[in-house]
């Protein structure tokens, strides 16, 4: 029979438990020695501090500049001249006309002496309600029946209008600068006559000139029909008509003092207007002197009606056409430099439609002329409105006294 063996931990079973136990903790106890503990640090933001250090301070160098002093001169003596005002006489130099260039030698746009070529700004110029700038003007007045009286009724009440025009006009040339230069001539059907034979300065002696001229024309009381009433059989005049400049003086009332007579001559109605029935009479006739004789920048004419072959269809633009020509002829083609032509039309006083009437006249007779040299125009409807409180005092009693 075979023998049992004997097994050291079956027979130590309680032993060998404990020993498997301990070598198994001892296991664990190697393995987490073995384990290695990681930890983490946050490290603060690294900060740069300037290390403070003294810098060395240079004295500053002062530049050496050799200067030499110079010596300061002995003053002069210096002699003080006298300048005496000598008075030079200026011989009288009579230029001739420059045809093409506007208003000749004396134009205030540019022509050599004038306002505008030397700078200066022409006034503005504003007759009975028409506008315009010029210094070289014309006024082109009626002196007519129209202006006098109301068919033949000759008594101050119906002068009043003459006499208020008049007396406007005056007024206005006195408040003209003394380097505008003008001329005034007074017209009617058959007469164009002129105060002066070329336009001369607004000084004050000629402006009182003007009233010298006028002070006897179209009186408010008296025996006459008009200011060219006396002109009829005068020889002198008859015969200056044909020789311009010819002055005839010594006229009486109710004429202006002395006229300067003109008609156009026979060559230049040839040429202007050849086929007209009466030539150049009445306005046009003035206009034409203006023109012709005078050469300014600026018309104004003062009429109550328009005559010239005036009744005739195509007369207000067969007048134009001739002025058109004339124009081009003295001043040249560029019309910039043509003169503007600025009509007033008075109402005819007593006439029942005297406003349509003179509104017809101004619009549809003397429109094409005006819009041609891009003038003005303005009606007088009541003569009133130009009367100062003196004159229309007088009007009041004369119209109480005499009108109907």
């Amino acid at each position: 029979m075979s023998k049992k063996k004997n097994h050291f931990f079956s027979s130590h079973k309680k032993s060998s438990a404990m020993f498997i136990s301990l070598g198994f903790h001892a296991i664990l106890a190697i393995v987490a020695i073995s384990f290695v503990v990681v930890s983490t640090q946050i490290k603060k933001e690294a900060q740069f501090e300037p290390k403070k250090f003294k810098r060395p301070k240079m004295k500053q160098k002062q530049l050496k500049v050799p200067v030499k002093k110079r010596k300061k001169p002995k003053p002069k003596l210096r002699k003080r001249l006298v300048v005496t005002k000598r008075r030079i006489k200026v011989p009288n130099i009579i230029m001739p006309e420059i045809y093409g260039i506007k208003g000749g030698m004396a134009s205030g746009a540019g022509s050599g002496d004038g306002l505008g070529g030397l700078g200066f700004s022409m006034p503005e110029i504003n007759f009975m309600g028409a506008k315009a700038k010029g210094g070289k003007v014309c006024f082109l007045v009626h002196f007519g029946i129209a202006t006098t009286s109301v068919e033949d009724e000759n008594n101050p009440y119906t002068r009043m209008t003459a006499y208020t025009i008049r007396n406007r006009l005056a007024d206005l040339i006195k408040k003209m600068p003394e380097d505008v230069l003008f001329n005034v001539a007074c017209f009617w059907l058959l007469d164009t006559d002129a105060m002066s034979p070329k336009v001369i300065p607004a000084t004050a002696a000629n402006k009182q000139r003007v009233l010298d001229w006028m002070k006897h024309t179209n009186p408010l009381k008296g025996e006459y029909s008009h200011n060219f009433q006396s002109y009829r059989g005068n020889r002198q005049i008859r015969n200056a008509k044909g020789n311009w400049p010819t002055k005839v003086d010594g006229l009486a009332m109710p004429s202006v003092s002395w006229v300067y007579p003109y008609v156009v001559p026979k060559d230049m109605l040839d040429k202007y207007v050849p086929d007209a029935a009466h030539n150049f009479q009445h306005w046009n006739r003035a206009v034409a002197w203006a023109i012709l004789t005078q050469k300014p920048d600026t018309i104004f004419l003062l009429t109550n009606n328009y005559v010239g072959d005036c009744y005739k269809k195509n007369s207000p633009t067969k007048m134009r056409d001739a002025f058109k020509e004339m124009l081009t002829d003295i001043y040249g083609a560029n019309e910039k430099k043509w003169p503007t032509f600025n009509v007033v039309v008075l109402s005819t006083v007593g006439r029942k439609d005297s406003q349509e009437f003179a509104h017809h006249i101004l619009k549809d007779m003397f429109g094409p002329l005006i819009n041609l040299t891009k003038g003005d125009g303005s009606i007088i409807k009541n003569i009133t409105d130009y009367m100062n409180a003196e004159e229309k005092k007088m009007y009041k009693k004369y119209k109480r006294l005499y009108a109907q």
